[in-house]
């Protein structure tokens, strides 16, 4: 973006029903709307007196139509990426202007009237005002009502005057906005910046304003319709003269077109040292010099017939324009052209603590008037530009010559002529249907008098004698060579093959220059037509072919990714087939070992047994019913080689649980039988006495312990040295091996009260050798049953019913048992299996003539001798 003829004036100065910018009237509304006028000293009771808000309209319409405005204006700059806090400095300086606008001036009346010092009426918009700018209300008096004048190094501080006063005011009030608006381009140039290689790939929209012919002429309309001469002559040196000239270079035999060329007004207007702009430039550095002064230095130096001086006296002059005469009137001409800003002033607002309004005068001034930006980054930081700022000063003048309007706007419009002149332009007229501004109103004689003063109706008939579109042969034949030539002929860019491509295409209307084919706006229409009917059969064939190739390429894809895949496998497969033939060769190999190993311990034990075998049955032979020798006595030998091995297990199980039952009855009957003698209703366990052991006592321990030592023996011999069975010899046993109650055969046959009270009786009589105390007898062998306990769980309970039921027939009869009647502890009598277990242990025992071990051994080696026979057999 860039700024061309900003209406600064407008700011400080506007014509009768003239509006100021609209900004102005959008933040008013709008802060009001959001509740943020005191922020920045803004009132409605204030809004009426603001000199610089003109025709401020405060219907609720307009006042709608200014919030939806503001509101817009907030989003656009939220989008571009403003920061909240930039915003606010723009609402401050924007404010800041409005105050500034109502501060007054009076003349201070002296006593000799000699000196016209100023002063301010009131100082309340001048605190309002340099509060928002950041600066000190002191030092902005100082600068208002004062100016310094440097000569012959000396510095020298004189007053200002009332006019002086207000045309500071104003020229502060202009160049705040006008660098307001400078920065805000700048940045919305650096935000919306994409190309950061710095290539100048432009697209340039000239919105410019046209030809102006009010009542009242100012300053403003001789400065807009110059602009308008200036675009007026590129216009026809583009259409007219430049291409007449390049026909006749190319030898293109063309009518000339006779156009109206507004030169003559532009040196009139621009021409140094006696132009228009000229002399205002140097009478507005007079200070005394006036509008009357201007006028007639206008009259007596400009000599063109285009000046057309008043019949009368008037402060006003006329010039012929290209587009017709316009009247001009002199009225504040210099006011409007002096841009001169006091150095106190920018002084003063580089001193500014808001960080905006700093770097607005901080940052230099270009030939044009606008803030100068050497990058696109522009920002009011006042750290990172700096340094920048500092390097290019020279570029900012204090000087009152160049300090106009008029220069700044000649520098202006030289920049636009020569951005114009540098690209390709396209021109779009602008027609005004009626001067009454009205819709739908069309009014003919002003329709043809502006395409008549515009240069339309020229540009139409050189249009429809000459040839708007010149192209160069190369690039003609580039563009355009496939339409008539064939792929494999080789094309030259010549004159001839241009003429050749042109016949084979069947055109007429043409020229061939030197170097240029000319052609007209239908044969362009023509080419770009075929072109494009011939692009979209090529992009066709294009396509078909791309998808060929395409397709082709994927299946070739496709098939090195399958035979990837198959690849893969087969390795894979391969692998898996080696891993699992050696795993089987490897448990093969183990099987074989395990296998020869086991036939090698098998035949050692084979081996052995057979020695062992042949050993006993010498022995035996020789001696059948001696006792053999072995470390387990005659008892082992008989379960082994005459007995079934399950039943050696059972009965090793029945003894201890038949001697567990009857160690815990001794333990606890003596004692609960006191306890009932003495009447105590409530029995309370009691831990058993300890007495010492009697001979009868130490005969059944050591049984027991014998017992239990042998059979501890045959487990370890057996685990040992018993052969192994298989599974197939193995048949489903007959035999229970449930554990039966001997207590109730026991009952059954004698009776389940007098068979309990019996065992009683027996358990609390005393021995005959032993004293009154109760002895537990039983706990020798308890340590050693837990010392050499088997590792196995549980014992398995094996059935000997037989044997059992032989001895209860052998020694029941002559059983006598002599013990004290038991009272019970309990009203009712006392159950049998809480006081004394499943059965008596000591009813296993029968009388004998020996000791038990001599009968023992006196019945196995009767058996040994009924089964002989079955040794040798095996």
């Amino acid at each position: 973006l860039s700024v061309y003829l900003l209406e600064q004036s407008r700011v400080a100065q506007q014509m009768q029903s003239e509006r100021n910018f609209h900004v102005f009237y959008y933040l008013y509304d709008g802060l009001n709307n959001d509740g943020r006028l005191a922020e920045f000293h803004l009132d409605p009771l204030l809004r009426t007196r603001h000199t610089f808000l003109t025709a401020d309209s405060q219907d609720v319409l307009s006042r709608q139509n200014n919030v939806q405005k503001f509101r817009e204006l907030k989003s656009a700059f939220e989008v571009v990426g403003f920061r909240d806090g930039e915003v606010n400095s723009i609402y401050r300086v924007i404010s800041g202007i409005l105050h500034l606008g109502d501060i007054e001036f009076g003349e201070v009346i002296s006593d000799d009237n000699t000196d016209n010092k100023s002063r301010v009426i009131d100082l309340a918009p001048l605190h309002r005002g340099s509060s928002l700018l950041g600066i000190e209300a002191s030092d902005l008096l100082e600068c208002l009502t004062a100016n310094s004048v440097v000569t012959r190094g000396e510095t020298i501080t004189r007053n200002n005057s009332v006019v002086e006063a207000i045309a500071t005011r104003d020229a502060m009030a202009k160049a705040l906005y006008s660098r307001l608006f400078d920065w805000l381009v700048n940045c919305v140039n650096s935000l919306l910046s994409f190309n950061s290689r710095g290539e100048q790939l432009v697209i340039g929209l000239l919105d410019i304003f046209g030809f102006e012919n009010f009542a009242h002429n100012s300053f403003e309309q001789l400065c807009i319709n110059v602009a308008n001469e200036q675009i007026q002559y590129y216009f026809n040196q583009h259409i007219f003269t430049w291409e007449q000239q390049e026909y006749m270079a190319e030898g293109i035999p063309v009518d000339l077109v006779e156009f109206t060329d507004n030169r003559p007004v532009l040196d009139m207007l621009l021409s140094r040292p006696l132009g228009l702009l000229a002399l205002l430039d140097e009478e507005s550095r007079f200070p005394r010099s006036t509008d009357r002064s201007l006028i007639e230095k206008f009259h007596a130096n400009v000599k063109s017939k285009l000046y057309i001086r008043p019949k009368s006296n008037a402060l006003c002059f006329a010039i012929q324009h290209f587009a017709g005469r316009v009247v001009y009137q002199a009225e504040g001409f210099l006011d409007k052209n002096r841009h001169f800003l006091a150095p106190e002033v920018i002084q003063l607002l580089r001193t500014s603590v808001v960080d905006t309004v700093r770097y607005l005068f901080q940052c230099p001034i270009t030939k044009t008037g606008n803030l100068f930006s050497a990058s696109p980054a522009v920002t009011p930081a006042g750290t990172r530009d700096a340094n920048r700022c500092a390097s290019v000063m020279a570029l900012q003048s204090q000087s009152r010559a160049q300090q106009t309007a008029a220069t700044y706007f000649r520098y202006s419009l030289m920049e636009l002529l020569q951005k114009m002149v540098a690209g390709a332009p396209q021109f779009v007229r602008c027609i005004k249907p009626n001067d009454q501004k009205s819709p739908r109103m069309f009014d003919p004689a002003k329709v043809v008098r502006q395409l008549r003063y515009t240069g339309v109706l020229e540009t139409i008939r050189i249009r429809q004698h000459g040839f708007s579109h010149r192209i160069p042969f190369a690039e003609f034949l580039k563009r355009y060579c496939f339409l008539a030539f064939g792929f494999d002929e080789r094309v030259m860019a010549t004159r001839d093959n241009c003429r050749l491509l042109l016949v084979r295409l069947k055109m007429d209307g043409w020229a061939l220059g030197k170097t240029k084919v000319f052609l007209k706006y239908y044969h362009i229409e023509y080419l770009s037509k075929l072109y494009e009917d011939q692009v979209r059969k090529i992009v066709l064939v294009q396509c078909c072919v791309r998808r060929w190739l395409a397709r082709t390429r994927y299946q070739k894809v496709k098939w090195q990714l399958a035979s990837s895949v198959v690849t893969l496998q087969r390795y894979v497969r391969g692998w898996i087939a080696r891993k699992e033939l050696e795993t089987r060769k490897n448990k093969e190999e183990n099987r074989k070992n395990n296998a020869k190993n086991k036939a090698m311990r098998k035949q050692k034990s084979a081996e052995k047994d057979r020695e062992i075998t042949t050993q006993q049955m010498e022995d035996n032979s020789a001696s059948p019913i001696s006792e053999l020798g072995t470390p387990w006595g005659n008892v082992q030998m008989r379960r082994k080689f005459f007995s079934e091995l399950e039943d050696k297990d059972e009965a090793a199980t029945i003894i201890q649980s038949h001697f567990r039952g009857y160690t815990v009855r001794r333990h606890w009957a003596p004692e609960v039988a006191r306890r009932i003698h003495n009447g105590m209703q409530n029995a309370v366990p009691v831990s058993p006495v300890k007495t010492k052991p009697t001979d009868r006592q130490a005969q059944l321990i050591t049984l027991s312990q014998d017992v239990h030592m042998k059979n501890q023996d045959v487990h370890k011999y057996l685990r040992n040295n018993k052969q192994g069975v298989h599974l197939n010899n193995i048949e489903e046993t007959k035999r229970v091996y449930g554990q039966k109650s001997v207590v109730h055969e026991v009952a059954k046959k004698h009776g389940a009260s007098s068979y309990y009270k019996q065992v009683q009786e027996e358990m609390n009589s005393p021995s005959p050798d032993s004293s009154d105390e109760i002895s537990a007898w039983d706990l020798p062998i308890i340590q050693l049953e837990n010392q050499l306990r088997p590792l196995r769980p549980r014992m398995v309970t094996l059935s000997i019913e037989a044997e059992r039921r032989e001895l209860l027939n052998a020694g029941r009869n002559n059983l006598h048992w002599q013990s004290p009647p038991v009272t019970p502890r309990h009203p009712t009598p006392l159950a049998t299996e809480e006081m004394n277990g499943p059965y008596d242990f000591r009813q296993l025992l029968r009388p004998t003539e020996h000791p038990p071990t001599e009968s023992l051994r006196k019945r196995l080696s009767e058996r040994c001798q009924n089964r002989t026979p079955n040794v040798k057999v095996v």
